[in-house]
């Protein structure tokens, strides 16, 4: 080969490099395929990353986690909004909403909305994709989008939206509920879309629960089936429902009839009450109005209580003993309040021991989860099983309550515990 053809031959190599530079393609080989995960309602996935399933999630599995949601699910939208949103595990969060159009990068907001959105046809945050949480909320002076309606905690069904005060701002997080004690969400830079343990209504600091939301078009019928069940399997048939009569300790004695205008501790229990219950009060909630003075946004949450709930009195907005007990659940002979949620009857002057509850006895099962709906809002069905659901919540209890961390707050429960779970809730352990 002469000279001449060998510079040639050289110069057409250092050509095609530089094209192959400029298009991503190395002399030597092609660049591999890269294909975004294609997100869809159609089915729950078989597989999912590993990284995406947290806090025992993964050893139910995504295929199972998504199926047993979709069957608990209150609508038809909903169900398909839950398998769309499991195909969006593992995508990258978008960090400061940078990227959350994105086929394959969500941020909480964007993540549920098109969840909703992609899966079940619900335009449900514009062309943007809800840049924020506000129209989930009677925020700011934004009205609550057409597409939601306010449910109750202990009415929460797979597919519900919960919103949390997470710092920063009054609505700042939304998460999918799944049930079987997990939820589905994005939270930070850095992080992906996961399945996590279902954070609850008394979460504390950063985590604090504001209000529930379900997707429901106007004239939808809603699906009145088996809940999610505490175990792996299927439903047990039983359905949730509201519970606003629902006793909590510390709740004032009621004294006569208040309206707006009125302070002291009936109207700090009234308002503790109906944020429990769902129902927003934003100045008091966010920390810029303290508890016990019956203001605007008080007055409003209780207005709208009496219309989802019945008036309990004529007068609108005035707070009389049928409607202080329907919010609050004081009873008369209880000298201002007794324990929590169904803990209250099942828990008062009883006793369960470790071994019991080890040996998964049902009676002793159904004493600890009346015991974790009372001391971390877990909304557990006293069932007696011992599922994912319960142990979870007793996981979040040795988190959130005896701030507890790694290995000390998962697994078995332990008499140390236990013991602090009855002191919370009212029962008595023994060995």
């Amino acid at each position: 080969m002469s000279t001449r053809h060998r510079t040639v031959l050289i110069a057409i190599s250092v050509v095609l490099a530089a094209l192959a530079t400029l298009v991503g393609i190395a002399p030597s080989q092609a660049a591999p395929a890269t294909t975004t995960p294609t997100v869809t309602g159609d089915s729950c996935p078989r597989s999912v990353p590993s990284s995406a399933l947290r806090d025992g999630s993964g050893d139910i599995g995504a295929f199972d986690l998504c199926k047993q949601a979709v069957a608990a699910a209150a609508t038809t939208h909903a169900r398909r909004a839950i398998k769309a949103a499991f195909h969006m595990l593992g995508a990258p969060y978008a960090c400061n909403g940078v990227g959350r159009t994105a086929p394959f990068r969500f941020d909480c907001s964007s993540l549920v909305s098109r969840a909703y959105s992609i899966g079940a046809g619900i335009d449900s945050a514009g062309s943007n994709w809800a840049s924020s949480t506000q129209d989930m909320v009677p925020w700011g002076g934004s009205a609550l989008a057409d597409w939601l309606t306010y449910v109750s905690p202990s009415n929460l069904r797979p597919g519900d939206l919960v919103l949390y005060n997470t710092g920063g701002a009054t609505y700042r997080h939304v998460v999918m509920y799944l049930g079987n004690g997990y939820m589905l969400h994005t939270g930070y830079c850095g992080d992906v879309a996961n399945v996590t343990s279902f954070w609850g209504f008394n979460g504390g600091a950063k985590r604090t629960f504001l209000v529930a939301r379900r997707v429901i078009l106007p004239g939808q019928t809603q699906h009145v089936g088996p809940v999610a069940t505490d175990s792996a399997g299927a439903g047990s048939g039983s359905t949730a429902r509201p519970s606003t009569g629902t006793a909590h300790s510390g709740v004032a004695a009621f004294t006569g009839n208040f309206a707006p205008g009125a302070k002291g501790p009936m109207v700090t229990s009234i308002q503790k009450a109906l944020i429990r219950h769902g129902y927003t009060i934003p100045a008091v909630q966010s920390g810029a109005v303290a508890y016990g003075a019956y203001g605007s946004q008080t007055r409003d949450a209780v207005v709208l209580y009496q219309q989802e709930n019945g008036a309990h009195g004529a007068a609108r907005a005035v707070v009389n003993r049928a409607l202080y007990i329907a919010i609050t659940g004081w009873k008369p002979s209880s000298a201002g309040g007794s324990k929590a949620g169904s803990s209250a009857s099942t828990t008062s002057a009883r006793s369960v021991s470790l071994a019991r509850v080890l040996s998964r006895q049902i009676a002793a099962v159904k004493i600890v989860q009346a015991g974790l709906n009372h001391a971390v809002g877990a909304g557990l069905p006293l069932n007696g099983k011992w599922g994912p659901m319960t142990a979870a919540a007793f996981d979040q209890f040795r988190r959130e309550v005896m701030h507890l961390k790694g290995a000390s707050a998962t697994g078995t429960p332990g008499m140390g515990s236990l013991r602090a779970l009855g002191r919370s809730a009212g029962f008595r352990v023994t060995a």
